[in-house]
């Protein structure tokens, strides 16, 4: 039995390797704020073009409009640039809340004595404290999900050319 189970374990880790090898690696796709010199001014899109210049964001995704919402903005005038990948909040509270219950109904699991008075059975006590751990995790993933990265160009031509194969990554 442990052979049949470990042949089919090497057998499934081939087989998703190699479907892994066959699908073609998907675009991510990033909100983009820039923040200009002028504090009430932040452009809000996605980042769709590096000029020599300026920088070309696209107020939608929506390739259907033709010419394309899209605002060209000098480099003088742009403070930082911020990223965050689109969905990135609910993917982190999703992936914290899979993670802590995973490791709390494991310990829960782990953690019962079956000599102690139990008010629960061990599937019951891992799956409670897998909840706790689970609603923990989530809102972990919550505190870390805004989080968006920052790339700071003060107007400088020079610093922009330097960040520029950076910023290259982020545009859709």
């Amino acid at each position: 039995m442990k052979t049949l189970f470990l042949f089919l374990s090497i057998a499934l880790c081939m087989i998703y390797q190699s479907a892994n090898g066959q699908v073609s690696e998907k675009k991510h796709i990033y909100k983009t704020w820039v923040i200009s010199y002028n504090k009430s001014q932040t452009t809000k899109g996605y980042l769709r073009g590096l000029e020599e210049s300026s920088i070309v964001i696209s107020t939608s995704l929506d390739h259907s409009t033709i010419p394309p919402s899209s605002v060209e903005l000098d480099i003088a005038s742009v403070k930082t640039i911020k990223f965050r990948r689109k969905n990135k909040i609910g993917r982190s509270i999703l992936h914290g809340a899979m993670v802590g219950f995973a490791v709390g109904g494991i310990s829960g699991l782990m953690s019962y004595d079956p000599d102690a008075w139990n008010i629960w059975t061990p599937a019951e006590q891992g799956l409670v404290i897998g909840t706790i751990f689970g609603v923990a995790g989530g809102l972990v993933g919550a505190m870390i999900g805004p989080i968006k990265i920052v790339i700071p160009i003060n107007g400088s031509q020079k610093s922009y050319e330097i960040k520029k194969k950076k910023l290259s990554t982020y545009k859709y």
